[in-house]
């Protein structure tokens, strides 16, 4: 038996080890072919040690998956310089339209090698909110967890909103309603700033990471309280800042207690802000019996730069 599993331990190593090569290569090609190219070379190098040395929350989604999507999307530029408007890219066993490249990376590392909105829920058939859905990548890990998954899904970008909807017909998702509108603590029209379509766009004129936003469209918003009438096993929020919008709303409308879990993004020293907000943020969570962990996505190079955190809170009432 050990002998079996010394050979399978051999086999899991020699092609970890293929595949970084095959990594390296076009990463080299990749340098070759465009200028600053050569951080392909690092970040290659940076996923595989993610995937195989850093562990994350849960073991949810199978290494070797991660690694072959990891494979194909950093070897996609190398294919084609565009992927806005063409084929889908296979992420797990999903077929994904991205925006770019760059997000196409950014996204599946955050959500499906770290898996940061990973949870766990006794309710087989769990109703997820996801508050800043973008192109649908946290909704599907929700659908990989939990098939049977409900799941409400908010984004102001209409150019996001259609590749959203684009990739729960192409994955022929089910049990999903999809919402044109940003998160906010009012009913109506606000404005939406970095660009219709932009990773990181804000209802702040400097978005949730900090940095400087122009082309502001003008998008529909809503009060999440509104859409919040039954016990929600999962809140997950991404809102480029707005999260304090979206807990002021839930504890003035009585809605809170109704959350049992939620994993947000929280952006602390954004949208513009230089306060320090955090505890605010975490005493309004105590003072409505939530517990939380924390965990921190970016070290600021500057005392006052914006910072990204993953916050899992649970409501003790509900999970007791």
């Amino acid at each position: 038996m050990w002998a079996c599993r010394g050979r399978i331990v051999k086999s899991v190593g020699a092609f970890a080890i293929f595949v970084v090569m095959i990594l390296s290569v076009t990463a080299l090609v990749l340098s070759m072919r465009s200028p600053g190219g050569i951080g392909y070379l690092a970040e290659a190098a940076h996923f595989v040690l993610r995937i195989f040395v850093v562990k994350p929350a849960s073991s949810a989604i199978p290494r070797g998956k991660k690694l072959m999507t990891m494979t194909r999307l950093v070897v996609a530029p190398l294919i084609e310089k565009d992927v806005s408007a063409t084929r889908p890219q296979r992420v797990i066993d999903f077929q994904v339209y991205f925006l770019n490249h760059f997000s196409s990376r950014i996204l599946f590392s955050e959500i499906f090698v770290d898996e940061c909105y990973y949870f766990t829920s006794s309710n087989p058939k769990p109703f997820i909110i996801d508050g800043g859905g973008n192109i649908g990548m946290a909704s599907l890990y929700f659908k990989a967890l939990y098939p049977d998954a409900q799941i409400l899904i908010f984004e102001p970008g209409r150019h996001c909103f259609d590749v959203l909807r684009r990739n729960m017909e192409a994955n022929n998702i089910t049990q999903v309603q999809l919402i044109n509108k940003a998160l906010s603590n009012k009913n109506g029209e606000t404005a939406l700033f970095g660009g219709d379509g932009a990773m990181g766009a804000s209802l702040f004129a400097q978005g949730g990471d900090g940095g400087a936003q122009g082309l502001s469209c003008t998008v529909a918003c809503a009060k999440l309280s509104d859409y919040v009438t039954r016990p929600v096993d999962l809140l997950k929020l991404d809102v480029e800042g707005s999260e304090h919008m979206v807990l002021d709303d839930l504890v003035a409308s009585g809605k809170l207690r109704l959350i049992r879990q939620m994993v947000l993004e929280y952006h602390h020293h954004g949208g513009g802000k230089r306060e320090d907000l955090l505890g605010n943020f975490l005493a309004t969570l105590e003072r409505h019996n939530f517990g939380y962990q924390i965990k921190l996505c970016n070290r600021g190079n500057d005392l006052c730069d914006a910072q990204n955190l993953i916050i899992h809170a649970y409501n003790k009432a509900l999970l007791a």
